[in-house]
Parts: C-alpha cells; sequence; structure tokens
C-alpha cells in the first residue's frame, strides 16, 4: 500500500474555512485521499490529527449544501469509531444523501460507524461500496441492517466486494418490495446459482421498479440466468440487464421471454421492456445473435404497444382470424361486428411500420369466411313481390334464397382479393 502522506495544516485550515462557510458551490466531501488538489464542488480532507476530524464533523453538522459524503477508509489516519463530535456532526446534517465508501481490505469500523449513523436518519438515496470484502467481519450485518432502514434508496452498489450467495440472500431480502430501487450494482462479486434464484425473485415481486441491474463478472451459470430470464416474463420496469464475464452459454431464454411465439396472445404478453441486454464482452456481442439483437432493437421503442404489434406481425406472417368470429356469432350467423376492431388493430400497426399490407390479408379472410355480407342490399322478386334483401339474404319459410346476380358478383370479389393477397 502506498504511503499516505498527510496534508499541511495550511491546506487542512483552508479546507475547513470553505465548509464552515457554507459555500453553495461545495457539494462533495472526500475523506482518505492522496491528493490535495482542489475543485471547485469538492473538497479533499486527510488530516493524522484526531482533533481536525473532530472540528470537520461540527462544521457537516452546520452544512446545508454538502450532498455527498466519499470515504477512502484503508487511507484514514486518525479517524476512528471514538471520535464522537464527527459522527454526531454527520447525524445532524440534512443535505448529505450520497454514500461512497471504500475499502481494499475489509468494511472497517469507520464505514460501519458511518453506516450506523444512516440507518438512523434515513436520508441516503445513494449508496455504493467497493472494493471491501464483505465476507470478512461484522460489515455485512451492518449493510443489512441499514439497507432495512433505509427505505428511499435509489441506487445500491456494492461491487468488488466478495459477495457470495450466503451473503447475497440477507442483502435481497432486505431491499424486496423497495419501489424506490431504480439501480442495482452487484458487479464483481461470487454470486452463484442461489443468489441468481434470489435476484430473479426480487424482479418477479410486483413492487419491483429496478431499471438497471448489473451482474457482470460474477459466476452464474445457464440455470441462474434462465432463472434470471424467466423473471422478466411480466416484469415491465427492467430495461438494461449486464451479465458478461459469467458462465453463461445460452442465450435463447431471453429469446423466448422476449418474445413467446406459442401464441399470438402470448407474443402479445411478452416482455417489450428490456432494452439492453449484455451476456458476452464488447468484442463477442455478436454472439447474441441477429435474433436477440432485433428483439433487444424493438423493445427500445417507447410505445409498448407499437413492440407488440411489431412483434405479432413479424412471427405471425399469416394471421388465422377464424378465431375471432367465435365472440362476433348471434343466432347462429356470423357478422361483421368484429371487422372494425380488427381493421383499427392493422390502423395502428401503421404506426410501426410504412404501410401494414397485412391488413388487406386479414380483411380478406373475414370476407372469405362471410362474402355475402360484404355485398349491397338489391331487390329482387319473392312471389311477384319486390323485397329489398338484408345483406345478402332473405329469410324464406325454413331456407335462405339466394340471387344469382349477387352471388355471381360475391365470386368475383372473393376472386379479387386473392389476387391482393398473393400479391402480399
Amino acid at each position: 500500500m502506498p504511503r499516505v502522506i498527510p496534508f499541511d495544516s495550511d491546506y487542512i485550515q483552508k479546507v475547513l474555512k470553505r465548509i464552515k462557510k457554507k459555500n453553495d458551490q461545495v457539494k462533495q466531501i472526500v475523506l482518505g485521499n492522496y491528493s490535495s488538489e482542489r475543485y471547485r464542488d469538492i473538497v479533499v480532507f486527510n488530516s493524522s490529527n484526531s482533533d481536525d476530524f473532530s472540528t470537520l464533523g461540527r462544521l457537516i453538522g452546520k452544512n446545508t449544501h454538502l450532498t455527498k459524503l466519499s470515504v477512502k477508509e484503508d487511507n484514514l489516519i486518525a479517524l476512528d469509531a471514538s471520535n464522537r463530535d464527527f459522527y454526531d456532526g454527520l447525524t445532524r446534517n440534512s443535505s448529505i444523501n450520497d454514500l461512497f465508501l471504500s475499502n481494499r481490505r475489509l468494511l472497517g469500523e469507520v464505514a460501519e460507524g458511518i453506516l450506523r449513523v444512516y440507518k438512523e436518519k434515513n436520508s441516503l438515496t445513494r449508496l455504493v461500496i467497493v472494493g471491501a470484502n464483505l465476507r470478512n467481519g461484522s460489515g455485512h450485518t451492518t449493510l443489512v441492517t441499514t439497507l432495512q432502514r433505509c427505505t428511499n434508496l435509489i441506487q445500491i452498489s456494492l461491487s468488488s466486494c466478495n459477495i457470495n450467495d450466503e451473503i447475497l440472500l440477507p442483502i435481497v431480502e432486505a431491499i424486496r418490495g423497495r419501489t424506490s430501487l431504480e439501480k442495482l450494482h452487484l458487479n464483481n462479486n461470487r454470486i452463484r446459482r442461489a443468489g441468481s434464484t434470489a435476484l430473479a425473485a426480487l424482479l418477479e415481486d410486483t413492487n419491483c421498479n429496478v431499471t438497471h441491474l448489473h451482474l457482470n463478472q460474477n459466476r452464474i451459470d445457464n440455470e441462474g440466468m434462465t432463472a434470471i430470464a424467466n423473471s422478466l416474463a411480466n416484469n415491465t420496469s427492467l430495461r438494461t440487464l449486464d451479465l458478461h464475464h459469467n458462465s453463461i452459454s445460452s442465450k435463447e431464454p431471453f429469446c423466448n421471454v422476449l418474445c413467446n411465439t406459442t401464441s399470438i396472445n402470448s407474443i402479445h404478453s411478452s416482455n417489450h421492456t428490456l432494452e439492453n441486454l449484455m451476456l458476452y464482452p464488447g468484442n463477442l456481442s455478436n454472439r447474441e445473435g441477429p435474433e436477440l439483437q432485433s428483439l433487444l432493437k424493438m423493445n427500445k421503442t417507447k410505445n409498448k404497444r407499437q413492440v407488440a404489434i411489431r412483434k405479432v406481425l413479424k412471427y405471425n406472417p399469416n394471421m388465422d382470424m377464424e378465431p375471432y368470429f367465435a365472440d362476433w356469432i348471434s343466432d347462429d350467423e356470423r357478422t361483421l361486428k368484429g371487422l372494425p376492431y380488427v381493421v383499427a388493430w392493422f390502423e395502428r400497426a401503421n404506426e410501426s411500420y410504412d404501410g401494414c399490407p397485412k391488413k388487406l390479408s386479414a380483411i380478406f379472410q373475414f370476407t372469405r369466411a362471410m362474402p355475402l355480407s360484404f355485398a349491397a342490399a338489391t331487390l329482387f322478386d319473392v312471389e311477384g313481390e319486390k323485397k329489398k334483401r338484408k345483406r345478402g339474404y332473405e329469410y324464406l319459410g325454413k331456407g335462405y334464397k339466394f340471387d344469382k346476380e349477387l352471388e355471381s358478383a360475391t365470386d368475383d370479389l372473393a376472386t379479387a382479393w386473392e389476387k391482393i393477397e398473393s400479391s402480399i
């Protein structure tokens, strides 16, 4: 580890003065950094004197402009868990909502003390921990209790923290049902199949609003990946999923969940939200295949109704209209009540495609099934009296009497539709 060089007393006093002035340009304070380079919105602080940290804590307690606290614990010299002035100052502060903790060894006593402060305050919206070995010491227990109490978190990032399935399960349980959580980063850990299953259950929760999930550089296998993929069947929030650098060799579960071609209804109810999926490293992204890439591209359309229409049309080149007649049968007669709905649906499809020839095909199938219903009413002789034909038929006693000219006209109409369909 490089030797830590404490800042000189003049620089320390300048930093404390900037905090005391409550400069509204200073938004972040970094503790334990090596560099004393001055930034407009960041102050960097370290000292070999614990009294300086006590003063800093009291000033932080009165400051209302700071929003982010970054702590590089393994570089701190004179701050420990016994400095009550520092922690009391954090408790009194009302503006900090972004916490970054870094340690190359474990989550130490300073980080645990800070987490306990924010566990009671419940003011954090972003928590990032990098490099702390949560499998050693009591840090993971403190983290879980903090996550249970911090109900306003929007982002949680626990990267390179040596998290295995045993550590992950209580973490997932602590954040289950949090509607505020949008981003979850768990990259570069040791998550396996059990952890993947727990995360899948999280994504299936109706209260889950996570939009970004990063699980790259773990130990997730095909079975764990499949559990995560299947959990997205009814998920309408996740837009980005990063799984590259895992033990994954199949992409089919994601193809199926993005477009289940079992039926038109299953396509319509597939996942239309996931837009970005990383299964392989960047230079191997072509291994995801054209079908999966096409589905992800379709999902990037903001209007999800259009996405569903595109998938239905792409994977059903010859849509069978016969099932749709069942809902519009009256007195054992087929009617045209369903036709306007079909035409309207294909009109909406025009928003997705420049012209939708399948609309003509669908109308033709209606026409072919009920050709006489499309013909205009005509006058014809019934026992010497002029009668008006009602949509191509006239009820006479126990049967129907059809006009020969109308039948001929209907045949011509069907022939015309066949020509249209053959050109589609």
